[in-house]
């Protein structure tokens, strides 16, 4: 079954007291086939990590290493959703089934 590998947890930050809010910086590897609409199963899987039911508000920024993606968090379906693009141009879903295997992402995830 496709979807991201083991997620890793960088670095933790408790960044509001008044609604819990949290900064993570997550590692997430990605696998050989995109799943059309997007990955799912980060929540659970930083949750997994930080052992508490917070939910992925929005993903904050996103470092790929060169590889053209973007990256965007649908929070209504909690997906992982990732676009190919150049500046100045619109972004196009990257199509299903595409390999992403050699590919890491580097994100801020911003949770409640």
């Amino acid at each position: 079954m496709p979807g991201i590998g083991t997620v890793v947890l960088n670095n933790q930050r408790f960044v509001a007291p008044s609604v819990p809010t949290y900064v993570d910086d997550i590692s997430v590897p990605l696998d050989n086939s995109y799943p059309t609409g997007g990955y799912t199963g980060l929540e659970t899987k930083l949750q997994g990590l930080t052992g508490d039911k917070r939910s992925i508000v929005d993903v904050l920024t996103a470092v790929d290493m060169g590889s053209g993606l973007f990256v965007s968090w649908d929070a209504a379906n909690k997906k992982l959703k990732l676009f190919w693009g150049h500046t100045g141009q619109a972004a196009d879903e990257v199509t299903a089934a595409t390999d992403l295997h050699t590919i890491t992402l580097r994100l801020r995830v911003l949770s409640e």
